[in-house]
Formats: C-alpha cells, sequence, structure tokens
C-alpha cells in the first residue's frame, strides 16, 4: 500500500513519478492541466511570499502599531451601576431615595429586572461604542460617586452611578507583533493581486476569498536568515 509516512511517503513519490513519465502519464490532457494548475499555484504562493517578505520589516510592523495605537490613545474605559425602571415618573421617584442617603444597590436589585439587577445594577467595565450612545453619553459625563439625571433607552429608563474610570492602557508592541504581521501580510497579498488584476485581461470570480486566505501561518513568517 501506499505509505502515509512522510519519509516513506516521500521516496515513493519520487518512484512513482518517474515510472509515471515513462509511462507518458504526463502526456494525459487531465493530467496536463492538473500539473499546470500545481504549477500556478506554487508560483502564485512564491511571489506573494516574496511581497510579503518585502513589506513586513520589523520597522514596518512598528510603524503600523503605532499608527494604530495612536487611533485609540488617550481612550478610557468606566464602571458603572444603573436602577433600570420602566417609566420616567418611576426614574424620578428614586431620586430623593438616592440623595437622602439610600443604598444603590438595594435600590437596584429591588428595582431593576434582569441580570444586573441581581448584582446590584453592576455593569462591570466598559469604554465608549460598547453600549447604547445615550446611556454612555450619560455615564461617561459623570464623576466618580456622581449619579445621573434619568436616561433614556429602548430598554427603560436608567439612573446610573459612576463607580469607577480609568485610562486603558494599550498591548504592548511585542504582544500584538504577531497579529499585526497576519493582518499586514493579508493586506499586502491582497492589494498585489488588486494591482495585477488592474492591468490584466485575465477573468475573475469574484466570489473567490481574497488571495491572502490560501496561506498557510508558515509563509507568513519571515525568512530565516
Amino acid at each position: 500500500t501506499y505509505s502515509s509516512h512522510s519519509g516513506t511517503s516521500f521516496t515513493q513519490e519520487r518512484v512513482l513519478a518517474k515510472a509515471a513519465l515513462e509511462a507518458g502519464v504526463a502526456d494525459d490532457p487531465i493530467v496536463e492541466r492538473q500539473l499546470e494548475s500545481q504549477r500556478r499555484t506554487v508560483l502564485a504562493k512564491a511571489y506573494v511570499k516574496q511581497q510579503i517578505e518585502a513589506g513586513l520589516s520589523d520597522e514596518a510592523l512598528k510603524a503600523r502599531y503605532d499608527t494604530e495605537i495612536g487611533k485609540v490613545a488617550d481612550r478610557e474605559e468606566i464602571r458603572a451601576r444603573h436602577i433600570l425602571l420602566a417609566t420616567e415618573d418611576e426614574a424620578v421617584a428614586v431620586k430623593p431615595a438616592l440623595a437622602g442617603g439610600a443604598d444603590f444597590v438595594e435600590l437596584a436589585k429591588e428595582n431593576s429586572p434582569g441580570p444586573s439587577g441581581s448584582d446590584g445594577g453592576d455593569l462591570g467595565n466598559f469604554a465608549k461604542g460598547q453600549l447604547f450612545p445615550c446611556f454612555v453619553a450619560a455615564a461617561f459625563a459623570l464623576a466618580v460617586g456622581q449619579i445621573s439625571e434619568p436616561v433614556q433607552s429602548d430598554f427603560g429608563w436608567h439612573v446610573i452611578k459612576l463607580e469607577d474610570r480609568r485610562s486603558i492602557e494599550p498591548p504592548a508592541f511585542d504582544a500584538v507583533k504577531e497579529r499585526l504581521r497576519e493582518m499586514m501580510a493579508g493586506e499586502i497579498a491582497d492589494a498585489e493581486v488588486t494591482r495585477l488584476k488592474e492591468g490584466s485581461s485575465v477573468a475573475y470570480e469574484d466570489a473567490r476569498p481574497p488571495f491572502s486566505a490560501i496561506f498557510n501561518d508558515d509563509l507568513l513568517t519571515p525568512a530565516a536568515e
């Protein structure tokens, strides 16, 4: 039988390939098309691998890191609690109790439906864009310990208390370097294919995935020196 062990398989392939050539198998039109398809695939992968390696220097990766980190500089996240009520009148009614020293956590447990109610209204930490805009805007406008006026959302009326505020520390370069490499490798591959297609008369199937999708991780790793 044809062995599946890599070393034996390679030896058998060489012996069988030699016999196939001697038998004229390579002259079969179907085999010719398959061989040409394999040749195109190998050449395409090798070409794009060269383009990727040329564009993925440590300097390029660091420059992209600095660009991406610059987009999220000075970001904050907050931790907040809320009391969720069905009507504005109910939300307004809890404000005097809170002003008089009522415990926010207990009022949230008594009045708020859903999982956050049983947790005393605790919503955990979140940044801008992670919850619905009107709620986030009201919560971020508070000082730590401050309680908001009633805020309406699709879920009802919220009274919000800000528990904490802190800066979001960006990940270190080394922690995201490999993810950046993969992202940029795909961008380089797709950009090169797009560039070549623009000057080509070959018909393409738009439904196919981007060329970068055919690569394995080993092709995204710089060649050893």
